[in-house]
């Protein structure tokens, strides 16, 4: 059977509907030190709640909120184990507000784990299936990953 490429008309399987991973699956470490500075070609960024990552989006895609989220209210978000409704409201921002190069820059910059990130997207509910697809794919337990919920290759 000969392979047709999908129309570029056609739904982008990637955007239906799919599972997160257990939260289990992923790792609660964050990026190791240098890790950032290396994606940089050797300039440190500002790492942790002080995330360049987090703070340019939150500066940049942010800027007519009421009350605009910050990188340290992001950080603290993430590692709360009871979220305020502050919590959630900068968590959906986040989830709102980003692409999943965002996602993979705040990683490298220290101001969450995948876990976190995961734990994140759980409890907003936001439906991000695009992005949660790539989240997906850094889980540390594959075998977790649901069936169908990995990035489709167009």
């Amino acid at each position: 059977m000969e392979h047709t490429p999908a129309s570029p008309y056609a739904p982008d399987p990637n955007r239906r509907p799919c599972e997160l991973a257990p939260i289990e699956a992923f790792s609660d470490d964050v990026a190791p030190d240098g890790r950032a500075a290396w994606l940089y070609g050797g300039d440190e960024p500002d790492l942790g709640r002080n995330s360049s990552t987090v703070r340019f989006v939150f500066a940049s895609r942010c800027c007519g909120y009421r009350n605009p989220p910050t990188a340290g209210e992001l950080y603290d978000a993430m590692r709360r184990t009871r979220p305020t409704e502050r919590d959630k409201t900068v968590l959906t921002a986040w989830m709102t507000e980003t692409t999943d190069r965002d996602w993979l820059f705040a990683w490298y910059e220290q101001a969450y784990s995948w876990r976190m990130l995961a734990g994140a997207v759980k409890l907003t509910g936001w439906p991000c299936w695009e992005r949660i697809r790539r989240l997906n794919t850094f889980a540390a337990r594959q075998d977790l990953v649901p069936a169908g919920s990995l990035p489709v290759d167009r």
